[in-house]
């Protein structure tokens, strides 16, 4: 394929980045509390949204650490089940990407599942796995590492929106790079 036709095909995708924030790990009890989403479209951050999510329980103080979150900063905010219909909106069709698609998207549908919605099947990206594929001899891959290298600012790691907004950029450095 001339390069050309490869830049229009990368430019006529569009692409939903998320990051989720959650209580813990486990896909059947722990909850979102927060959630970033970034979209691009024509190789451009094209919009933006941002939730912070009343998770419905307490979150652990080794999550408030690591996010600060704080329990008062999701008092009164919306539960997922208010606000999911937008993100899945929000979502589309677009190639959804994260730093780590093997725990945001397996996540965000077990939610889906159990609000008795239809889980999301679209194609999807993960920029970690596109790190270790294209920079083979990389000791790190995690997102701060891959910020700094990438001179991306990232300065509230393991914030929903922050995190979004920096896979975002990586990708847009790896698409160019695959231009």
């Amino acid at each position: 394929m001339p390069k050309q036709e490869s830049i229009d095909l990368l430019r006529d995708l569009s692409f939903c980045v998320i990051d989720l924030e959650t209580t813990g790990g486990n896909h059947d009890s722990d909850q979102i509390i927060e959630i970033g989403m970034v979209r691009i479209e024509g190789l451009e951050i094209a919009d933006e949204k941002n939730f912070l999510i009343d998770p419905g329980m307490r979150i652990p103080d080794f999550i408030q650490k690591l996010t600060s979150i704080k329990q008062k900063d999701v008092k009164g905010c919306p539960k997922i089940e208010d606000v999911i219909d937008d993100i899945v909106d929000f979502i589309g069709d677009d190639v959804i990407v994260a730093h780590n698609i093997s725990f945001d998207l397996p996540f965000l549908n077990s939610v889906l599942r159990r609000l008795g919605k239809e889980e999301l099947d679209n194609r999807n990206l993960c920029t970690n796995v596109m790190t270790k594929h294209m920079i083979p001899e990389i000791m790190s891959s995690n997102l701060n590492y891959m910020s700094q290298l990438f001179e991306i600012d990232h300065s509230k790691a393991h914030r929903a929106y922050d995190d979004a907004m920096a896979t975002a950029r990586l990708l847009l450095k790896f698409l160019d790079k695959l231009k």
